[in-house]
């Protein structure tokens, strides 16, 4: 019924059935484990007997040590409903209504949910782990290193041309340059104030493709058993702490700027010298 409702054109979430069906062994708790650190919410349905069933404590608990959103629902009408093992004695067990899942299956305070759920399609029949995420997931690492070498290969072609821009500034104040050149010297310094400004703009576009890259990595991740880009950004201080990381693209914008503000510092002593 659960998975119906998630088929309605009005709801906002999409269910996959991740209970455990087997004998609980340890296999089956890490293989459940894995699957729910890839939910964006658990919602376990309360009957007569939950505070009976292993496998329902157990994934619970699962949820919990994990921080995964979780809540309960009244699954039998009209019948005295009991809590699971796991559950503590003040979640509240909500009425089964339609505003009620609407409402707590999607967390407003996760930005990722809608990403999420566009990015995995709901399969009740997927494996815990599964091989087609490994590999889309080597695919996608290959598309970031191409977007790096694009950005430097950006970066190398806007160099190259500062740097000819400053060649001509050093000739045009060469003694041997006739007053008819020294007439076009202002058009130098106001070309390299536009290159620098595009060139800072395509820093910025690629900084925000590749912080949307990563994000979608460390979702993937979260459906694998090992998340190691996840773990290295949490362990630089997801480029909040200077002393442990410093994020290139912050480099590549202080660099930038300070060339701007030169070429136009020159734009200004080419106006004064006319």
């Amino acid at each position: 019924m659960l998975v119906g409702q998630s088929k309605h054109p009005d709801t906002n979430f999409e269910i996959s059935d991740y209970s455990i069906k087997e004998h609980l062994s340890a296999d089956c708790k890490a293989k459940a484990r894995t699957r729910i650190k890839g939910c964006e919410v658990v919602i376990v349905i309360c009957g007569e007997y939950t505070n009976l069933a292993a496998g329902v404590s157990a994934e619970l608990a699962i949820a919990k040590e994990e921080s995964v959103p979780n809540f309960l629902l009244w699954g039998r009408s009209g019948k005295a409903c009991v809590r699971p093992t796991s559950a503590a004695a003040t979640d509240k067990i909500y009425e089964w209504t339609w505003d009620t899942l609407k409402n707590l299956s999607m967390p407003q305070d996760d930005p990722q949910a809608e990403t999420r759920k566009v990015l995995f399609s709901p399969d009740e029949n997927r494996p815990a782990v599964d091989a087609a995420y490994l590999e889309q997931y080597k695919f996608y690492l290959g598309l970031v290193d191409s977007i790096s070498e694009r950005r430097h290969k950006a970066n190398s072609f806007f160099l190259n041309i500062n740097t000819g821009i400053c060649a001509l500034l050093g000739y045009f104040f060469s003694k041997d340059t006739t007053p008819e050149l020294r007439s076009l010297f202002w058009l130098i310094p106001v070309a390299g104030i536009f290159l620098s400004y595009f060139w800072y703009r395509l820093v910025r576009s690629y900084r925000d493709l590749n912080s949307a890259k990563f994000r979608i990595i460390h979702l993937i991740e979260e459906r694998l058993p090992l998340a190691p880009y996840k773990a290295e950004w949490v362990e630089l201080g997801q480029g909040k702490d200077s002393s442990r990381y410093t994020p290139f693209t912050h480099i590549e914008i202080v660099f930038l700027t300070v060339l701007i503000f030169k070429i136009s510092a020159i734009r200004v002593i080419c106006g004064q010298a006319k």
